[in-house]
């Protein structure tokens, strides 16, 4: 296939690099980057992956997959303790910022001590016109973004990964679980765990993005989804949910008849998005 002008200007780009390390998230932009590197411009590029409480367990498992499909296997898995840090507990609308430094440092940590020349992410360039915190502490950190830096939009990436039928193409947007949260409530392992569960069964059941909102001082999750497939969705498994809900001392789950909404809790007056998932 012949490249694109667009994938042209991103292996130009690369070219600087003489051995790159990418952050791998799971998800489908650094997924593409990786994808893109090792196994259509043939380079070497060290892949490292997060670990942390804030990353759903359905994701863990997902990149694992991917990685085990296209040969990324030596991929290296840095652990991070992001509830270590009080301003992610504490869950200001600053918590990305702490978090992404935090976080990032470590792995740019690694990769030098890998003899790397860079840490590249798969930030976008629609990023960098959204709420993003964290895109603050790349640039802070001197990490790389490619596809901010070349003009890729998330659109052109997925665009792409399906012209290459990438396993992970139509891949819906994902994000830490602490967006479930509203800002400035504090963040605890076992309501984490709660929202994690809740979303994994209900991904059975969905097609495209799943989140379990909670609203704490209501006793109330909502869910929003992209679509509901509702001749899956049995009563019995309503009443799983609810119980699993309960149990952890929620009294009402509720469905979002405005769907999935990227941001919502970052929403205008106008109730229109602004960026945080």
């Amino acid at each position: 296939m012949t490249i694109s002008f667009k994938e042209k200007l991103l292996a130009d780009y690369l070219d600087r690099f003489s051995l790159p390390a990418i952050a791998f998230s799971g998800g489908l932009d650094s997924g593409f980057l990786v994808w893109f590197v090792r196994n259509r411009l043939k380079r070497q590029a060290i892949v490292l992956c997060a670990q942390h409480e804030l990353i759903p367990a359905r994701e863990e498992k997902y990149r694992a997959k991917v990685m085990e499909i296209y040969g990324w296997t030596d991929a290296e898995y840095v652990r991070v303790d992001v509830l270590s840090l009080p301003q992610v507990v504490a869950n200001n609308r600053d918590r990305c910022y702490a978090c992404k430094k935090h976080l990032m440092g470590m792995l740019l940590d690694v990769a030098l001590a890998k003899g790397c020349d860079g840490l590249l992410d798969g930030t976008t360039a629609d990023e960098q016109l959204m709420y993003r915190p964290g895109v603050r502490a790349l640039r802070e950190l001197g990490i790389h973004s490619p596809f901010a830096e070349t003009g890729w939009t998330k659109e052109d990436i997925r665009e792409s990964a399906r012209s290459y039928e990438l396993v992970f193409a139509s891949k819906p947007p994902e994000s830490c679980l602490a967006t479930r949260f509203p800002y400035y409530w504090r963040l605890e392992l076992s309501a984490l765990r709660v929202v994690d569960t809740i979303e994994e069964k209900l991904q059975t059941f969905t097609e495209g993005a799943v989140r379990a909102r909670i609203h704490p001082e209501a006793k109330l999750i909502r869910i929003e989804v992209s679509l509901l497939l509702h001749e899956k969705f049995s009563d019995d498994v309503r009443r799983e949910i609810l119980e699993i809900a309960r149990k952890a001392g929620f009294k009402w789950v509720t469905l979002d008849v405005s769907g999935f909404r990227s941001g919502s809790w970052d929403s205008d007056q106008n109730g229109a998005s602004v960026g945080k998932d």
